[in-house]
């Protein structure tokens, strides 16, 4: 694949269609802008160095859902997908990414004119398709495969018998990385995980759903004040203002903030969440930031590694958000760079 240059929106309400194109005309530089009513019509003479915009209304279609498949595993062609708020039925969503698109977004954001704090879901939309322009779009088939068939790595060491903690922070991208990494950890893997994510509630309730059919591990979506278990992975809103809480000697809480809307949800709340775990769990914290545009969790990283803790920051050649390890790399901070697939490998062997 080589640069981007043109659009295609997959869109049957003209109106919408029109409002995504007015949208994407005034802030990209897009050579050509197309519209298909349906994936399945999509001629492939048009796939040609364009990317993908798709309603995931459409794709409740399994027809639609097997044409997009195809095109994404024939002519590795990005796609993007957006949904509306009150759309009740995700579970393609969910389906769409394991079948390799790239991630979902509200088609809110389209609505410039409305006076919402949305527009931190634009800035991340804005990046990713500026980055998209810059660079080649390359597919990577091996993640796919992991994301398609996820599997447990076989555990055969002792882990130390004290108590440790896994933090993940994501963002844009970050679905499809936690439905292909999350199921490598076997049933003996110990330790809670918790997975801090930007996303709406619908959806993300519809992937701890999803992992755990996929995974050996409880996984749980923390709504609420909740006791952490070992040997569980917490899917966590990072809007929610989280944080970790020593209640006695053999309690530790999530806490979280059911106040504040979404559009609050690129603040940093990942970072507190690393200070307070570091707080109750010291050197035994270990901390993961994905590959996103974001500072959040940056500092958290740096309070990891001040206490000796363990720190990684993904480092993938197919990701076209690569602004967190770009000022990673700017603050010095010796976050051991991984690539994704090999990311579960590296936690277990820490033990």
């Amino acid at each position: 694949m080589k640069n981007i240059q043109n659009l295609l929106i997959v869109e049957n309400n003209f109106e919408l269609a029109n409002k995504i194109k007015s949208y994407c005309k005034k802030h990209f530089n897009f050579k050509e802008t197309d519209f298909s009513d349906s994936i399945s019509k999509v001629q492939v003479k048009n796939l040609q160095n364009t990317f993908f915009m798709l309603n995931a209304n459409l794709i409740i279609d399994s027809n639609e859902l097997v044409s997009m498949a195809q095109l994404i595993r024939k002519y590795h062609v990005p796609i993007l997908l957006y949904f509306q708020p009150d759309q009740e039925d995700v579970s393609c969503i969910l389906d769409s990414i394991e079948l390799g698109a790239i991630d979902i977004i509200s088609s809110s954001i389209f609505d410039e004119d409305e006076d919402i704090v949305s527009n931190s879901e634009q800035k991340l939309f804005d990046s990713f398709i500026k980055a998209l322009l810059k660079k080649d779009f390359s597919f990577d088939v091996d993640l796919l495969r992991f994301r398609l068939s996820p599997f447990a790595i076989e555990i055969k060491k002792d882990f130390s018998s004290k108590k440790s903690i896994v933090l993940i922070g994501a963002d844009f991208g970050g679905i499809p990385s936690i439905l292909g990494l999350m199921p490598k950890f076997n049933s003996n893997y110990p330790h809670p995980i918790c997975v801090l994510m930007n996303g709406h509630e619908i959806i993300l309730k519809d992937l701890t759903d999803r992992l755990s059919v996929n995974c050996e591990l409880n996984v749980h979506y923390v709504d609420h004040e909740t006791k952490i278990q070992q040997g569980t992975i917490y899917i966590i809103p990072a809007n929610k203002t989280p944080i970790i809480d020593q209640w006695d000697k053999n309690t530790v809480k999530i806490l979280v903030n059911d106040s504040l809307p979404f559009e609050m949800s690129l603040k940093h709340w990942i970072d507190p969440f690393m200070f307070t775990a570091v707080d109750v769990y010291g050197k035994n914290t270990t901390g993961i930031l994905l590959s996103g545009i974001q500072e959040d969790g940056i500092i958290g990283l740096e309070k990891i590694a001040a206490v000796r803790g363990k720190t990684f920051i993904q480092i993938d050649k197919t990701s076209a958000l690569s602004q967190r390890l770009e000022l990673i790399e700017k603050r010095n901070l010796s976050a051991k760079k991984t690539y994704l697939n090999d990311l579960a490998q590296e936690i277990i062997k820490l033990g």
